[in-house]
């Protein structure tokens, strides 16, 4: 077959086998579905099957005859490669290459080619066989399959680039179906509402309360029924059950037939309540300047005129725009038109000052005087004063206020001095009662026993030893007395054995029980003497109005001592009273005036029938800068 091959591409014409062999083998290659091309070592074609002639000349309208140099079958941009590459086939070299090729309409086709080298019985080159295979389909499909891969990968990879996205937007993201079933929701808005990957499917009405569910539901079905994306402002509960404001938008999406709602959201709480606030200030800022607007001025000092701004009408009855400094000064109180004129001039005259502020009396359009407070900024050039911008404002009613202020404050002085004068008062009334109606009466008893022991011998004995029980009773109602105005005891056993010891000794009357607690843990810190004692009276004061005034059967106490403060809590169950129909007493002023001293915190709760507390809070630091409050 070689031999007969060798001899097609010598002489085409004949063959030095049989006719027959010849026509066969035309025939075996005109039956392949490759294409086969002869070329001669001069490179000329010998001969091609019906199939190289249908893909070169039918497909592609490439010549290919018998007698044509093979280089001139091709485009002459491609004649220079094809030359090289036949050139290193007669070399002895095999070629293969893939070749795209421009159909008439447009498209492009795929063609393989093989360079065979055609040796004889010596080895010897003598032509070169070429196999042609159109895989246009073939490519296509590839083609095909390679772009699907593609696309399939690049939409894995945008479907993934989307969802790490959503996942780390700072944004709230969630796809709804047509009945309220939430299919997806991003990291943000599980996190938001306290979701979990597991409560995608449910609906909305099982995760949200029934009225944000409804609402949320009517939205959506505005969407599917318009068909187009809407913006919502939203309000809605946090997972930590804060309530916040979101700005939602919805948009209606399709997928394979269904119908989605899709949504985004941010938080504009914040956003809100700064508008609201700014809105708020804007608010207070209008009414508050047009209330209290200040009188502005320009004191050009070259031409030296004075530009006054509208403020002055308003607050002085000043008609006048511009006017001269000699009619300034001449308005100012002869009283302080001196110390204004040094401050002002003396401001002006200095390069380092840089501001104004000075205060007077200025008299008004009707002749009245008010007080100001001029403030102002020095302008000036090369060191040179050469402008004044200023604002007066009327400082008349703060004038008048701090007169009253300083009445107040002498006025409560005197309640004071006042108070204690009546505690005081109090205090001895209560002694004397008590030396009268106790020990005098003991002691009389005493030496009227004495004087009868010293005529009677036969009971002096008994007499005497009477008297002596009766001394020992004064002695003790004299220690109970001393105690009382001293608490001595704080000293010697400490302030909760103290309370404890008056504790008991109300409860003995079996009219009020009383019960004291108080917190050990913190009672470690140690009390100066004089808090102590404070805290005592207190809860003297306190019980003894309960005693006398609360008809009250049960009291409790507790008190609480940290390093930085006492906190004391008493309450009954008593009768109570209304505080706005009766007047505190000595006791209640006091207790609110040792607080005053520990700059601390008073409370009063109490109503009719309903029992009273007292509620007091002591600050142990004495540069606490806690003001008291007594209610």
């Amino acid at each position: 077959m070689f031999s007969v091959l060798k001899d097609i591409v010598h002489n085409p014409g004949t063959t030095n086998s049989s006719t027959d062999t010849t026509a066969s083998l035309y025939a075996i290659f005109s039956a392949l579905e490759e294409g086969f091309i002869f070329l001669d070592q001069n490179l000329y074609i010998t001969y091609f099957n019906n199939a190289a002639y249908k893909i070169l000349n039918k497909n592609y309208h490439l010549s290919c005859k018998i007698g044509m140099h093979a280089v001139d079958s091709v485009p002459q941009y491609r004649s220079g490669d094809l030359l090289q590459t036949l050139t290193d086939v007669l070399h002895g070299n095999t070629k293969q290459y893939e070749c795209a090729i421009s159909q008439d309409n447009g498209t492009t086709g795929w063609v393989t080619a093989r360079y065979l080298p055609m040796k004889d019985v010596e080895e010897t080159v003598t032509g070169i066989c070429i196999v042609l295979k159109d895989v246009s389909a073939q490519k296509e499909l590839e083609l095909a399959e390679t772009k699907t891969k593609t696309i399939e990968k690049n939409l894995y990879e945008s479907r993934m680039q989307f969802e790490a996205f959503m996942e780390n937007a700072p944004i709230i993201a969630w796809i709804n179906t047509s009945d309220g079933a939430i299919t997806y929701m991003n990291e943000t808005y599980r996190k938001t509402f306290g979701f979990t990957k597991e409560d995608a499917g449910k609906k909305i009405c099982e995760i949200f309360p029934t009225e944000l569910a409804v609402a949320y539901y009517e939205s959506n079905l505005n969407v599917i029924k318009t068909g187009k994306p809407v913006e919502v402002i939203e309000k809605t509960v946090r997972a930590d059950g804060s309530s916040c404001i979101n700005r939602i938008f919805k948009f209606p999406i399709s997928l394979n037939g269904t119908t989605l709602i899709a949504g985004w959201g941010i938080d504009i709480t914040e956003q809100m309540r700064l508008q609201q606030e700014l809105s708020e200030s804007n608010e207070r800022y209008h009414y508050v300047n047009k209330a209290t607007s200040d009188a502005i001025y320009d004191w050009d000092l070259t031409n030296k005129k004075i530009y006054r701004g509208k403020g002055f009408k308003k607050l002085f009855g000043y008609t006048k725009d511009v006017v001269s400094v000699r009619y300034w000064l001449a308005n100012i109180h002869p009283g302080d038109m001196g110390q204004t004129r040094k401050i002002v001039f003396e401001a002006l005259r200095d390069p380092k000052q840089d501001k104004i502020s000075v205060e007077y009396r200025i008299r008004c359009n009707d002749g009245l005087y008010k007080y100001v407070m001029d403030k102002a900024f020095i302008i000036r050039d090369a060191q040179k004063a050469i402008r004044v911008i200023g604002a007066i404002r009327d400082i008349t009613a703060e004038k008048e206020l701090d007169k009253k202020i300083l009445l107040q404050e002498k006025a409560k002085k005197r309640e004071i001095v006042r108070s204690i004068i009546e505690t005081q008062e109090k205090e001895r009334r209560q002694i004397s009662i008590e030396l009268h109606d106790n020990v005098n009466q003991i002691l009389s008893s005493c030496k009227l026993m004495l004087e009868v022991a010293k005529d009677n011998k036969e009971n002096a004995l008994s007499l005497t030893e009477k008297s002596h029980q009766s001394l020992q009773v004064a002695i003790a109602e004299i220690r109970r007395i001393c105690h009382g105005l001293n608490p001595s005891a704080i000293e010697d056993i400490g302030l909760e054995e103290a309370v404890e010891e008056m504790v008991e000794k109300i409860n003995l009357s079996q009219k009020l029980k009383v019960g004291f607690t108080i917190n050990k843990d913190d009672f470690k810190v140690g009390l100066k003497e004089e808090d102590k004692v404070a805290i005592y009276r207190i809860i003297q004061e306190q019980l003894t109005n309960i005693v006398k005034h609360s008809g009250a059967t049960q009291a409790f106490i507790h008190l609480v001592v940290s390093s930085s403060k006492v906190q004391l809590t008493i309450e009954d169950n008593g009768i109570g009273f209304n505080e706005k129909t009766i007047k505190k007493g000595l006791g209640l002023r006091s207790i609110y005036h040792r607080v005053e001293y520990y700059h601390g915190i008073a409370e009063l709760t109490t109503r009719c029938n309903q029992g009273c507390k007292l509620y007091i809070e002591l600050q142990l630091n004495p540069e606490c800068k806690n003001h008291m409050v007594c209610k």
